[in-house]
């Protein structure tokens, strides 16, 4: 007869953990195998029959969110296996939304973003000239085009996305005019010469600093109660709104004082 010794080796306890759970992201496994003698040296990981690994501690980008299947097989020195299969729950990004791009007249404001939604966290950059870049939907006075990137989290899941708009600015007209006939009794002339790169001017907005007279002609004219300076303004609009002024001091001269005299009265003289 014979009697040998045979030793009965464990099997590992298989086991692990996963980490960055959100759409795009590099899902993180990190094996928790253990075993009651030797060591765990071999891992053969199925992620749902969408792709394999065989190190201890492997990533893996899942195509859409939803539900996989994970398993995990884990082996010993001497070939001893077992395995373990968890579910693993990939979220969808929230959806960001920066709002419509907008065009805009410089040194004015606009609401940009959307309206919020509970659950969310939302920060803005470049953060200069917001109202508040932690709300949904900040108050923006850019002052030169800016391009507002948002970006918002889902607390309960901490996923992340985000999304971006343009404010540009709309051209501003270059007010401008000339004057004619500048004495005292005349009727003064004005003529607008104001520009605009892109659209057109289609207001005119005149204050002859002489009481209370103004125009909304393009070219009017004006006579002056008295000589003197007077500091006339002219406010130009586009017709996407925007606006501009110029103030130009304009002397209204006075007329001379008539006279003469005379002498050798007599006749023949």
């Amino acid at each position: 007869s014979i009697t040998t010794p045979i030793t009965i080796d464990p099997k590992p306890t298989v086991d692990f953990t996963f980490a960055n759970l959100c759409l795009n992201d590099a899902t993180q496994f990190t094996d928790g195998s253990t075993i009651g003698s030797g060591s765990v040296n071999t891992w053969r990981w199925d992620f749902d029959g969408l792709g394999s690994s065989t190190l201890q501690n492997p990533t893996f980008t899942f195509p859409a969110a939803g539900t996989y299947d994970v398993k995990l097989v884990s082996g010993s020195g001497v070939g001893c296996l077992d395995s373990i299969t968890k579910q693993v729950i990939i979220n969808a990004l929230p959806v960001a939304d920066a709002g419509a791009d907008q065009n805009i007249c410089p040194g004015t404001s606009v609401q940009i973003g959307v309206a919020p939604t509970a659950g969310f966290t939302y920060s803005w950059t470049p953060t200069a000239g917001l109202s508040n870049p932690n709300i949904a939907n900040p108050i923006a006075t850019p002052a030169n085009p800016t391009t507002y990137t948002v970006q918002i989290t889902e607390t309960a899941t901490g996923c992340v996305n985000t999304d971006a708009m343009n404010i540009t600015f709309n051209a501003v007209p270059t007010p401008a005019f000339t004057v004619n006939n500048t004495c005292i009794n005349q009727i003064t002339a004005f003529t607008d010469g104001s520009t605009i790169a892109t659209g057109t001017i289609v207001t005119w907005a005149w204050d002859f600093d002489d009481a209370s007279a103004t125009s909304t002609l393009q070219n009017p004219t004006h006579g002056f109660s008295a000589a003197g300076t007077y500091q006339v303004k002219l406010v130009v609009t586009s017709n996407l709104g925007c606006k501009d002024s110029i103030t130009t001091p304009i002397t209204i001269d006075p007329k001379p004082t008539v006279d003469f005299t005379f002498a050798n009265l007599c006749l023949n003289d």
